[in-house]
This record gives C-alpha cells, structure tokens and sequence, in this order.
C-alpha cells in the first residue's frame, strides 16, 4: 500500500509533454541580467523607508564636500591633534553633532582634528578596531587590512613574497628530504669543496648513497688509483 501511494503521488507531480515550466519568462539575478530601473527604485525605496536617517548621513559622509572640508580642516591644524599633539591616524570631529546640525556638517569652524584614540573618548568608541592599519614588513608602508584579517604581514603578494623569500624557515626540507640542500664535501681525488646535487640529506625509500667525488674525471681518476 504504501508504495502505491508514493506511485500516485509521482503521477501527480511528474512533468509531463507539453507542460509549460512555471519560471518560463521569468528574469532573476543572475550573472549577467541587467536590472532595470524600477526595481533599482523599488530597492532604495525600501532601504530608506527602513532607516532614512542613516543612508543620508552615510551618502553626505562620502560626498565631495565632506572630503574638501576635512582637508580644510587637516590643513588649519598643521596635521596635528589639537588635544595631544599626535600626527598619526587623524579624525575630523565635528563640535556639534553631524545629525542634529545640518547647516553647520561643512563649516570649518566647526571641526577639529583628533588622533584616533581622542576621537573616540569624545563618542565612546574604539576606533582601534574599525578600519585599523597595519604596518607592512617589507616596504614599511601602512594599509588597511582586506577583510579584517589582522594578522597579515606584507601588503601585497609580491611584499609577501619578497619577506618570505628573504627569511625562510626552519621547517623548510623536514618533510621534503629530496629538497633539502646538502652539505659541503671535500673531493677524494682533486681535494676540492663542492656540494653534491642530486644527494639529499633524508632517506627516500632505501639506502642513501654518499658521494664521494665531484665530478665524472675525479670518479675514475680515483677509482684507477685505487686498482693501481
């Protein structure tokens, strides 16, 4: 019974020949469809709707006025933080409240430059962790890490390649013995230093065999002595 009730259920929900699918004409996001002007409206109006406030002030933060007057403002305290001195990771504070006072967002009167840690005793925020920069390694240059990955070294992949290439590691030829460089050995027959190359320091599989001589002439030259 139970399977013919799961048969039934099949007939019911299987396409079938001629059967239109239910998503035929229909457009959705996907790579490459252009979204028309209505529906970019419809968006934004809904965004706004749900917080007017702050899309507003956000879109007025990254404008172009904003920009000229903290440059203005930067450019009247000589780079400087006017609570402790500091040059280092400037803000434009604004002494009445950027919201409340909308006339007032781009006057320069109106602003001072604090460092970082001023800044956010005034609004009670740790701006240590939004937007932190980091000191690269290699070129000294400061940068802002890509998705909050704190922990980066270099800037750039080829800053990172250059800092791991000029510092290799210990670790490196542990568990790739056939990579590991050999050591100096002195010739039998000529008496000269060299460094065998395809020797290695790990056994692969078998016994290692030591080289003994640099060269195929030192190697029956030796090998001649030793009958003679």
């Amino acid at each position: 019974m139970y399977m013919l009730l799961e048969m039934e259920k099949q007939k019911n929900t299987r396409f079938k020949i001629g059967m239109i699918p239910w998503n035929k004409g229909l457009l959705g996001y996907r790579k490459g469809h252009v979204v028309s002007l209505e529906t970019r409206m419809k968006i934004s109006q809904k965004v706004k709707k749900q917080n007017p406030k702050s899309t507003l002030n956000a879109l007025a933060r990254k404008s172009n006025e904003y920009k000229i007057w903290r440059k203005k403002v930067f450019e009247r305290d000589n780079f400087t933080c006017r609570r402790c001195g500091s040059k280092e990771e400037l803000h434009p504070h604004h002494l009445k409240e950027f919201a409340k006072y909308p006339e007032l967002r781009y006057d320069v009167d109106n602003g001072l430059t604090l460092c970082s840690k001023c800044h956010g005793k005034e609004h009670n925020i740790d701006f240590s962790k939004i937007g932190k920069k980091l000191t690269c390694q290699q070129c000294g240059i400061k940068f802002h890490p890509k998705d909050g990955h704190l922990q980066r070294k270099t800037c750039s992949r080829e800053c990172g390649y250059k800092f791991r290439s000029s510092k290799p590691s210990k670790k490196k030829g542990r568990h790739y013995p056939h990579l590991q460089r050999t050591k100096t050995r002195i010739c039998l027959s000529c008496n000269k230093e060299f460094r065998p190359i395809n020797e290695c320091n790990g056994k692969l599989g078998g016994q290692l065999k030591i080289k003994k001589y640099c060269s195929v002439k030192c190697y029956f030259s030796g090998k001649k002595a030793v009958k003679v």
